[in-house]
């Protein structure tokens, strides 16, 4: 009986040694898994549409996890547009006057990080001339 208690106690703290060491070798890889996929990192998506008249049209897509400031700046460091985006996902449409607009540069900040898409710009002209015979 003496001895059926001992192994009765020494299988119950084997098992908890067991139950214990597996957990704890569990813990490790479920804190790394969190670490190195980032669900809710902040992004931007910035398509360029084509012209409409004047104005150069751009889609821009973000994600954000928290509040974050967006930007359009110009070449000359002049701030065209600025908006505040909270948490989640915005699509917004941009219609930006040409002129003498060289590049124009999309900036999404969160905290002390940035993360910036940049277009040039260049506009050429070109001139056709049709020819034809005229028949009379």
């Amino acid at each position: 009986m003496k001895a059926l208690k001992c192994f009765y106690n020494l299988f119950l703290i084997s098992s908890m040694l067991i139950a214990a060491n597996g957990y704890a070798a569990a813990q490790p890889q479920a804190v790394a898994a969190a670490i190195t996929t980032d669900p809710a990192a902040p992004a931007i998506e910035v398509t360029f549409n084509g012209t409409e008249g004047n104005f150069l049209i751009f889609t821009v897509k973000t994600t954000v996890p928290g509040k974050s400031f967006f930007t359009i700046r110009n070449d000359a460091g002049q701030d065209l547009h600025r908006e505040v985006y909270y948490e989640g996902n915005n699509l917004r449409r941009f219609k930006i006057e040409k002129g003498d607009l060289r590049s124009v540069q999309f900036i999404l900040a969160i905290n002390r990080k940035q993360i910036a898409r940049t277009f040039k710009v260049s506009t050429s002209y070109t001139e056709q001339t049709d020819v034809e015979e005229s028949r009379q």
